[in-house]
């Protein structure tokens, strides 16, 4: 073997060496992941929402966008912890701000940075309306 095979060879070995390590590192969501409480979940959306309205860019505002929007998500995983008809309620109001994210994502991808932030404001208080009525 001449010394640009074997150096091929070693490179290719050595890249696959590197690529195994760094698949190693990749970390695959647990599937079996505890989902958060609906306390966690509406307090991450809380914690995501003034920092949202205080932005002054579109690429921050979409970045606490994102946790508000992971919150929720996590939110429409729980099951609600009450009667059957405020398990409805609960549904309905998740569904609420579902399709307010949908449009809040129409306004962002226009980016229109105070018309995204109304949108916002108004899933705000499809929140507060649903908490009043859900509160324990």
């Amino acid at each position: 073997m001449n010394q640009v095979t074997g150096l091929k060879k070693l490179g290719s070995v050595g890249l696959m060496a590197v690529l195994l390590g760094l698949s190693g590192c990749a970390s695959v969501p647990n599937a079996t992941a505890p989902v958060p409480t609906i306390k966690q979940s509406m307090q991450g959306m809380k914690g995501a929402l003034q920092p949202a309205m205080d932005s002054t860019t579109m690429a921050e505002f979409a970045k606490h966008v994102a946790q508000f929007k992971a919150s929720t998500a996590d939110a429409t995983r729980v099951i609600y912890s009450g009667t059957a008809a405020e398990q409805a309620k609960y549904a309905e109001g998740m569904t609420k701000m579902k399709m307010g994210l949908a449009m809040l994502d129409a306004t962002m991808a226009k980016g229109d940075l105070m018309a995204s932030k109304q949108v916002l404001k108004s899933l705000l208080a499809v929140r507060d309306e649903y908490h009043k009525l859900l509160k324990k």
